[in-house]
């Protein structure tokens, strides 16, 4: 039997393991077959990569977060360059980035694991839309730094945005690694490791909330739901912030 998560940033899915396990159609052994091993290493590309974007986003929000604690010209132009890196290098990998093919003796198998393969494919298309958010992001970031430098800053709506985006972030890492064992939760020992050295161990972004490899799906699923909530929360007071800023400016132009 399968199940599926939806959710995250962008709608995007991720994909599960059969609750039989990750061992295919056989019982679990403590040996990590051939086939396993190339599912694991394609989504540790995905992943991995993924991990390397979001700690691009890591890295521009702290410089912007020593800014807001230590303003000054020096820190300013600091902070800017680093905005500009980041979204330079962003930007280059959404132009490069090629449409996903999933190798096919990846394709041929992947569903003896109990991974969906529309699920698979979902998550590794919707990188690049999940890219072109973080470059909004910082467009918009950037956009305040600018306003830093004139006689006109907007410091207290730049804070107010750096907050959420940069709590939106936090929630995310935290998700992203969380999902790693929602996608392998079932697996042998032996598999639970391969995943770890394959993946989870080699994040440099994407973080653990503190819990324990789980074996337990629907434990894992409601630690997943509790972020998105999170999120959607963030998301509703953006929303209210912006409507009433609007609201604002309409009365201050009448």
């Amino acid at each position: 039997m399968k199940k599926r998560l939806a959710g995250i940033i962008g709608m995007m899915l991720v994909t599960v393991c059969a609750l039989s396990g990750c061992s295919g159609k056989s019982e679990k052994t403590e040996e990590v077959s051939e086939n396993f091993k190339k599912i694991v290493d394609e989504y540790a590309v995905i992943t991995l990569r993924k991990d390397g974007e979001s700690a691009l986003i890591d890295k521009a929000y702290a410089a912007v977060s020593e800014y807001l604690e230590h303003p000054g010209p020096e820190q300013l132009e600091v902070t800017a360059q680093v905005v500009k890196d980041s979204y330079d290098q962003l930007y280059d990998q959404y132009e490069q980035m090629e449409d996903y093919q999933m190798p096919e003796d990846i394709s041929e198998v992947i569903e003896d694991y109990g991974i969906y393969y529309e699920d698979f494919m979902l998550y590794a298309t919707e990188e690049k839309s999940e890219i072109a958010d973080y470059i909004q992001n910082l467009l918009n970031l950037y956009e305040y730094i600018g306003y830093e430098a004139t006689d006109l800053p907007m410091t207290k709506a730049m804070t107010f945005h750096f907050n959420m985006a940069d709590q939106m972030q936090q929630i995310q890492r935290k998700y992203m690694y969380t999902s790693v064992n929602f996608w392998f939760a079932g697996c042998s020992e032996a598999e639970v490791a391969y995943v770890q050295e394959a993946v989870t161990d080699k994040f440099v972004s994407f973080i653990s909330d503190g819990h324990e490899w789980d074996n337990d799906q629907k434990n894992v699923e409601d630690r997943l739901n509790a972020y998105l909530d999170e999120m959607a929360d963030m998301r509703l007071e953006w929303d209210i912030y912006l409507g009433e800023r609007e609201a604002e400016l309409n009365s201050s132009n009448q």
